[in-house]
Parts: structure tokens; C-alpha cells; sequence
């Protein structure tokens, strides 16, 4: 139920999304959101069961279309807002951060997040400076998901051109690994999830 950062490289153009080695993070939206995307119904399902009990039906259904539009583009795209800021933060796990107390305030963050903090959906309609990270996954031979490579840090000049070259070099990052792994690309699932 707990993301963990495996390794960090490079020098990143900001502070924002920056974590440390080791670092753990509670698994919950928007958090995840390209391991729910490969995931099997034993991660999906308690997932979306906690995203619907705080997020606004709007943004609930977004996140379950999200969820499909980014397994067809095969990476996810998200905006660093100052609500999923606060959340990035409050969810990370340490010692004994991991009680009941903290269910109140991660479920009123939840509520407000918005569409864009969820998933960003078409490139030629965002604000590009608005983009706080960039995921794809990496797949095992069994054709599950084994971990994702993430891209955040990005520079405040950051143009469309530019983003797109991120996102393709992040994304042949991301096959040359799972190949290295003998890892299978699943195929895009289309069966809904509710």
C-alpha cells in the first residue's frame, strides 16, 4: 500500500515533487496513479473505494476515465497544484505517522482536489508550467507492473516542445528497462472500472 522512492539522479530545475531515497508515501490519489492504471483489482479496487469516499463525483469519474486514458498513452501527466502539494506531504510515512489521526485531514485534501491534480488529459490544452511530474511504467515478464520512473524537478521554462521531448525520452527510458527486465507491455485493458 506504500510507494517508496528506489533511487533519485540528476540535477532537477526545481524543489517541487523532490523526495528522498528510502522515502515512503502512503498509496492514495493521486498518488499511484500509474500503478493503479496497470494494477489488478486487488490494488484497484481499494484505491478507487478510498478516492470515492472524499473526492467530488466530478472528480471521481475523471479519475476513473484517468485511469484508461493512461493506460492507451502509457504514461501519466499531472499538475503540481497547491492542494496535491499539501497531500505529497501529508502523505508521507514515517515512524508512527501512520495512525487513524491523520485519516480526517488526507480525506478533506483528497476532497479538494482538482481534474488537472488528477490527471492532466490533453497536451495541447495545459498550461505546461503547471506539470509537476511525469511517470511511466516498468513492466515484468508476467506483464505487471514492477515500478515507475518518474520525472519531476521540471524547469519553470518548461515549453510544449519540451514536454513532449520529456515525455518521449521518459517513456523509451521506460521500455529499454522492462526490455532489459525481459518485461512484456500489457495490452490497453478496455473493461470498465467503477
Amino acid at each position: 500500500g506504500d510507494l517508496v522512492i528506489l533511487a533519485r539522479a540528476g540535477m532537477p530545475q526545481s524543489h517541487e515533487g523532490l523526495a528522498r531515497v528510502g522515502e515512503r508515501r502512503l498509496m492514495i490519489p493521486p498518488m499511484g496513479m500509474c500503478h493503479a492504471a496497470w494494477a489488478g483489482a486487488s490494488i484497484v479496487e481499494p484505491y478507487l473505494a478510498f478516492a470515492k469516499q472524499h473526492l467530488k463525483a466530478k472528480v471521481y469519474a475523471w479519475l476513473v476515465e484517468a485511469l484508461g486514458l493512461i493506460r492507451r498513452r502509457g504514461y501519466t501527466l499531472a499538475a503540481h497544484d497547491s492542494t496535491s502539494h499539501q497531500l505529497q506531504q501529508a502523505t508521507v510515512v514515517s515512524g508512527r505517522s501512520r495512525d487513524a489521526a491523520r485519516a480526517p485531514a488526507l480525506g478533506r485534501l483528497i476532497g479538494e482536489l482538482t481534474r488537472n491534480e488528477i490527471q492532466l488529459a490533453e497536451l495541447d490544452h495545459i498550461d505546461v508550467r503547471r506539470v509537476g511530474q511525469i511517470a511511466a511504467p516498468v513492466f515484468t515478464a508476467d506483464a505487471s507492473i514492477a515500478f515507475q520512473l518518474v520525472l519531476s524537478g521540471l524547469p519553470s521554462t518548461l515549453t510544449l516542445k519540451k514536454l513532449q521531448r520529456y515525455i518521449e525520452g521518459l517513456l523509451a527510458a521506460a521500455a529499454a528497462v522492462s526490455h532489459q527486465m525481459n518485461g512484456v507491455v500489457p495490452t490497453v485493458r478496455t473493461e470498465k472500472v467503477r
